[in-house]
């Protein structure tokens, strides 16, 4: 769905938004915030990235790795060890202070851990040596900030007026989330304004189970075709 769709099923599915009370820019803002929760919560765009390994740096900027990053994808981190990639186990520090508690002064190795905090990826043990794109990120990201009428939210990477056909629904999921937010500029009451919250976060959960489940219905077709 396009941006200009948007804005228009915005208007039209939300009773009182007119742009004498929500103005373009406002509603554009609410939009485009709406595409990135969708993004996050449903986890919808796979990518990947790699990225300079330093030696003696323990700490990693995800924004800076990956400036369109909202979640981690199952299949995380590897590093390249001169002559294999290796994946890389996720921990947290709370694990790491239990089980190796003088963990933060032993020394640099090929990392055999990654914890995170915030937007900060690290590593234990830290690195001894440098690698230029020695280090894959397996993530989720965000569409791109619509801003042209021909923009889409789900699109391809790279290409903001391509949608990814199997992510159209989630475009109803924007709209809810624009209805919930613009509940209480509106003058809706709490009730309603929590009605409109869960409508949203129960109505995603839906798409993404109905999206979740043609992809796994995909691939077990792919799989029988290989048996044959």
């Amino acid at each position: 769905m396009q941006f200009s769709d948007l804005q228009t099923l915005a208007r039209l599915y939300t009773a009182g938004a007119k742009k004498t009370v929500i103005n373009d820019v406002q509603l554009k803002l609410i939009i485009n915030q709406g595409a990135i929760d969708v993004a996050t919560l449903s986890k919808c765009m796979p990518k990947t990235k790699t990225f300079d390994v330093t030696g003696s740096q323990r700490d990693y900027s995800l924004p800076t790795i990956a400036s369109d990053y909202v979640a981690m994808d199952k299949s995380g981190v590897w590093l390249y060890n001169g002559s294999q990639w290796k994946e890389i186990e996720k921990k947290t520090k709370k694990y790491l202070d239990e089980r190796y508690t003088n963990w933060r002064s032993m020394g640099e190795s090929f990392p055999i851990f990654y914890y995170m905090k915030g937007d900060t990826l690290s590593f234990y043990k830290t690195p001894d040596e440098t690698r230029a794109s020695g280090g894959e990120l397996n993530y989720f990201r965000k569409g791109q900030t619509m801003t042209d009428d021909s923009d889409t939210p789900f699109h391809v990477d790279g290409d903001k007026t391509t949608e990814i056909t199997s992510l159209l629904t989630l475009s109803d999921s924007i709209l809810d989330y624009v209805r919930w937010k613009l509940s209480e500029p509106l003058s809706k009451g709490t009730e309603e304004i929590i009605s409109r919250q869960k409508e949203y976060y129960s109505a995603l959960r839906g798409r993404m189970n109905a999206i979740n489940e043609e992809i796994d219905l995909n691939s077990s077709r792919k799989n029988k075709r290989r048996v044959k």
